[in-house]
């Protein structure tokens, strides 16, 4: 029996339609940049007739979004959300169907360990998430030499997109964390989206440019996108505490599934 093939076979299809969705969107935006960079004043007069607690919001920074680096990253701002939905809706399905589908005493009279389980769902939920991230990386990058004429910083564009499979990574990790503990529900596009709206909603309303402790309480601010533009690298100190929750979540998933009581049919 490859949990791992298996895995992977019935949750890539539905994570395909997460990728089609993205693209879509992000060819659509790049469409409007042509347009928008001819008539760059009536395009920041619109803008700054929002106020800055909506801007902060939705990702839109003035001194940048003229530039196609800088509106490329307004874009995927909200391919940010889409992304991290999908992993974290992996994260806590993969792991807690079992119980859900009452198909848990089926898989463990099989010959093959609690850990090798674990481990075989986690190698399917990151492939996944690796494909996905990359077929976007790839189409985003031939969109924009196809509908951009202007240059831009593949290091740059390389990082942004990084970001968002890091950031991805990060709700993948703790929707993993999450699923262990889930028994029969029925529901778990509910939970994700709880839980990713919520840090979405921290990172939108309470969080400002001048307050750094309080980004470290949601994901959705780790990466800084006008850091990135300036700078072309990452902020060391949130890429760090990133790195560390995925590492706590999966290991805290991993021995608190090995050691919990699963319940029989």
């Amino acid at each position: 029996m490859n949990i791992f093939n298996y895995e992977l076979k019935i949750n890539l299809k539905s994570s395909l339609y997460y990728l089609l969705g993205m693209i879509a969107l992000t060819s659509l935006y790049l469409t409007f940049f042509p347009s928008f960079s001819k008539d760059t004043s009536a395009f920041i007069n619109l803008l700054e007739g929002f106020p800055p607690e909506f801007q902060n919001a939705f990702g839109i920074d003035l001194k940048n979004i003229l530039s196609i680096m800088g509106f490329y990253a307004f874009i995927l701002f909200y391919i940010l959300l889409i992304s991290s939905i999908q992993g974290m809706n992996l994260g806590v399905s993969i792991l807690s169907k079992e119980e859900r589908d009452k198909t848990a005493d089926f898989l463990m009279t099989k010959p093959v360990t609690r850990s090798k389980i674990l481990i075989s769902k986690l190698g399917a939920s990151i492939t996944i998430v690796l494909i996905t991230n990359l077929l976007f990386y790839l189409v985003s990058y031939m969109s924009i030499n196809l509908i951009i004429e202007d240059t831009f910083s593949f290091k740059v564009f390389t990082l942004l997109h990084l970001s968002v499979f890091l950031v991805e990574m990060i709700f993948l990790s703790i929707g993993f964390f999450i699923g262990v503990f889930l028994k029969k529900v029925k529901s778990t596009i509910s939970i994700s989206l709880a839980v990713v709206f919520s840090f979405f909603a921290i990172g939108a309303f309470a969080v400002n440019a001048s307050d750094d402790k309080m980004r470290y309480l949601t994901p959705f601010k780790y990466f800084d996108t006008n850091y990135i533009l300036k700078n072309g690298t990452y902020e060391l100190s949130y890429l760090v505490v990133g790195i560390v929750l995925i590492i706590l979540c999966l290991v805290g998933s991993y021995f608190i599934y090995v050691n919990k009581d699963i319940d029989s049919v």
